[in-house]
């Protein structure tokens, strides 16, 4: 469904198109607690905001995702946010399968829009994941573009049946593609035919947030709107 969201005009989060996940055990080693919590999640007239701080004793953050209530599938999605900055703050703006039709991670997908990694201030990644080409075995689809997310920006993928694109305020960043360089076609190899659901979080350590300082936390970051259009 085509659908626009301002969280600049809402003081509560829609409960009919977000879930909030919590819980303390995650995957990829990171550190944080995710909570239900004013402390985490919460808004101002900026937008909706995400905070990762150090309390009693333990880092907490959220997580929201809309897995089975909105779903995404060929056409663009736009969010403008601003990603902290930070070591150790691992932000992302992603995607995964909502009825995982070829199994558990990664076998029916990753979309990675844009991830931020606290240690390499001066890059950001768009990068997919699937059963035959995924991080753990160093061959998956990545790209690093060069760019100091400063302020607020909107990060568009732009998602058709062979090829799924990034842009910038406007400008494409980058495009992965069906079957380049020889990848396999199958559905281990591009599994992106099928509704994935957004997530939206602020991880803390892990394998991308890398070492945490407590001095550089609290960090938070700012979703202002989502905009999708479904493909005609």
């Amino acid at each position: 469904m085509n659908k626009s969201l301002d969280f600049r005009q809402l003081n509560t989060l829609p409960r009919d198109l977000f879930n909030v996940e919590t819980g303390d055990t995650w995957f990829n080693r990171e550190v944080q607690a995710y909570t239900d919590s004013l402390d985490t999640l919460f808004f101002t007239d900026q937008g909706l905001h995400i905070k990762a701080l150090k309390k009693n004793g333990r880092y907490e953050s959220a997580r929201i995702t809309t897995e089975g209530k909105w779903t995404f599938l060929y056409g663009t999605l736009s969010i403008t946010a601003k990603l902290p900055k930070g070591r150790g703050v691992w932000p992302a703006l992603w995607m995964l399968s909502d009825t995982q039709p070829f199994g558990g991670w990664p076998h029916s997908g990753e979309i990675d829009i844009v991830e931020y990694r606290g240690h390499y201030p001066d890059q950001v990644l768009f990068s997919l994941h699937t059963s035959t080409y995924n991080h753990r075995k160093d061959g998956h689809y990545h790209h690093a573009h060069p760019m100091t997310p400063e302020g607020f920006h909107t990060y568009t993928l732009t998602w058709q049946k062979e090829s799924l694109g990034l842009s910038i305020d406007g400008s494409l960043v980058h495009t992965f593609k069906k079957g380049e360089h020889g990848r396999d076609t199958d559905d281990a190899g591009w599994p992106f035919h099928h509704p994935f659901h957004l997530v939206m979080n602020v991880a803390v350590g892990g394998m991308l947030g890398g070492e945490v300082f407590d001095e550089d936390f609290p960090q938070e970051m700012i979703i202002q709107s989502i905009h999708y259009e479904e493909a005609l």
